[in-house]
């Protein structure tokens, strides 16, 4: 009982609190390995900070009470903020220009007072280092429920191996939010006509299918799990509890434990965390692993709501301005480089490759010769909504797919090829067209010229229980078709 009013062990508690909590929040999202990582960073900047406390205070009650007080701070600022907008009395403290100068105030009163009271100081060692001790223990208790609770989605994994005989690389090449053609007439008043004959002379067929969702999360979900989404939401204001939801199901999905119980080896080159491999490259829109735990950290939730575009404006720090906004745009780069790699690599095991570029969803980074668009105006409110930067950029990408097609062509003619988006274009001011934000491109090259009966595919729910049916002889329940249309609630 000595030792909890005497050593700080309230500051080494708190890492293991703040990681061993996150992770209870995100269970089944985050990688164990990762999460240690995470810890050692956060055990590392808290000794840092109390060094620098000691240097500065020559006291170590205070130094480690100081120490404790910011961090708590720093580590849970997003927390603070989110539990005082859940409070409506609160609301004239919502805004960042009044929450941030009282928070500091209360912070420094908490300082000041741990400064001049030693009978405090000796109390709050005690008290912080039962509290967070109980804290870590009822986290403990709450993984272990998680644990015995984990998630599975409905088993239709389970596959007649002895008819598989076929077992030809597949690639799915998920383009982010490009329309179909329906929707690019009516839209845009543009005829993809050129890519679409350029890419049936690749041997690639069209399919005039329909996204499930309007929503990416929702849409991959459904469609990796050849399944409509069936857990309760609210159509009307889905939420980030849903998106997290939306995660786990495509982390543990059925189409990539189809594809592994028959033998093939599972490249995940996509904006999310597959199985035990994690997402290619971090991007803007998607959070995925530690990322859960640390976003509501202070500088990540002050540049997430604030924003670094208007940050850099003021400041002219252009250097973390650009490196941000550019995530998508290295993303796309990388995951393009890694499918001309496997394409080109011969491997013992057949492979199913999920590539997702954030293209041509915004921002828009080049116009329709390869010409780089200025940071700032590639991702300006403006461009948004701009329907000539859009088919601009569309046309850069029809030539990417070119190219990468023809390279998977080139070094592996037996591969199946599925180039499809989630969802069509939402971003029109003009009008409310929900009907084309369904309206999505889809087209398959099969590796053998052979007549299909494409009549029971018509959503992406039902696209990989047709090729399974059609390729590795299967019998899988084709769907009723629907197309659920989401409103977000953030």
């Amino acid at each position: 009982m000595k030792a909890l009013k005497k050593y700080p062990f309230f500051l080494i508690l708190l890492a293991i609190f703040f990681c061993l909590h996150g992770f209870v929040e995100n269970y089944e999202l985050i990688f164990v390995e990762s999460l240690f990582v995470t810890f050692f960073y956060t055990v590392a900047c808290i000794f840092s900070l109390y060094i620098l406390s000691f240097v500065l205070l020559k006291q170590n009650v205070v130094a480690a009470l100081a120490t404790f007080f910011i961090s708590v701070y720093v580590l849970f600022f997003g927390a603070f903020l989110d539990a005082i907008k859940s409070i409506s009395f609160f609301g004239w403290m919502h805004s960042y220009k009044s929450f941030i100068p009282i928070s500091i105030f209360i912070l420094w009163l908490l300082l000041f007072l741990v400064k001049r009271k030693e009978n405090i100081r000796i109390k709050l060692f005690a008290f912080f280092n039962v509290l967070f001790i109980l804290y870590c223990l009822y986290d403990v208790v709450l993984l272990s429920i998680k644990v015995r609770a984990k998630t599975n989605i409905d088993a239709i994994s389970k596959m007649n191996l002895n008819e598989a005989k076929s077992k030809p690389n597949v690639y799915l090449l998920l383009f982010d939010e490009y329309p179909g053609y329906q929707s690019l007439e009516s839209d845009f008043n543009f005829k993809n006509d050129l890519f679409y004959d350029s890419m049936k002379i690749n041997g690639f067929e069209f399919l005039y299918t329909s996204s499930n969702y309007n929503n990416t999360f929702f849409s991959m979900s459904s469609l990796l799990n050849m399944q409509y989404i069936n857990k309760p939401y609210d159509s009307k204001g889905i939420t980030t509890k849903d998106d997290f939801a939306r995660l786990t199901e495509i982390k543990n999905n059925n189409v990539t434990a189809c594809f592994k119980n028959i033998g093939y080896q599972i490249n995940n080159l996509s904006i999310f965390d597959i199985g035990d491999a994690q997402a290619a490259q971090p991007n803007l829109y998607v959070t995925t692993n530690t990322d859960l735990i640390t976003n509501k950290i202070l500088y990540k939730r002050f540049f997430k709501d604030i924003g670094l575009q208007q940050l850099s404006k003021a400041t002219k720090f252009n250097f973390f301005f650009e490196s941000h906004f550019l995530k998508n745009e290295v993303s796309n780069k990388n995951i393009e480089q890694r499918i001309q790699f496997i394409a080109s690599n011969k491997t013992n095991k057949p492979h199913f490759t999920y590539a997702h570029f954030l293209m041509p969803h915004f921002p828009f980074y080049y116009d329709s010769l390869g010409k780089r668009i200025e940071t700032r105006i590639a991702i300006s409110e403006e461009l948004l909504y701009n329907k000539t930067y859009f088919i601009s950029y569309l046309k850069y990408v029809n030539t990417a797919i070119l190219k990468m097609t023809n390279q998977i062509i080139s070094k592996d003619s037996s591969a199946i090829i599925i180039v499809l988006s989630d969802h069509g274009f939402r971003n029109n001011k003009d009008s409310f067209l929900s009907a084309n934000q369904f309206n999505n491109i889809c087209s398959i090259r099969f590796p053998k010229v052979i007549k299909h009966d494409f009549s029971n595919l018509k959503s992406n729910v039902n696209l990989f229980p047709f090729i399974f049916n059609q390729y590795f002889g299967q019998k899988m329940h084709i769907l009723s078709d629907s197309s659920i249309f989401l409103k977000e609630k953030r």
